[in-house]
């Protein structure tokens, strides 16, 4: 087994990686937190029927929100996954903007 000596430089180039990796990762990560949460405020809709979670996300977004961030955001209230379907009568959890 041959044992190899990392030098200074490359310490610091796999440091450098790591951290762009961190930051990327975290920028990216889930709902903008600055305008939605899921541990914020929420207001209760039921569904009608023809109701889609992106019917109800684009019926709750902003001028300036994007309809995929409050998607994820209900998704994430309501403990829901992608194959789940919704059904008239059942209340769901739609954050707010704090």
């Amino acid at each position: 087994m041959m044992t190899r000596k990392i030098n200074t430089e490359s310490l610091i180039k796999i440091g450098m990686v790591v951290l762009f990796l961190f930051y990327a990762w975290s920028a990216g990560a889930g709902v903008d937190a600055s305008s939605r949460s899921v541990e914020g405020s929420y207001r209760l809709v039921q569904v009608a029927g023809g109701d889609t979670v992106w019917s109800i996300a684009a019926s709750a977004a902003g001028e300036k929100d994007d309809i995929r961030n409050i998607v994820v955001a209900i998704k994430k209230a309501n403990n829901l996954d992608n194959n789940v379907r919704i059904h008239p009568g059942q209340v769901l959890k739609v954050p707010v903007k704090n």
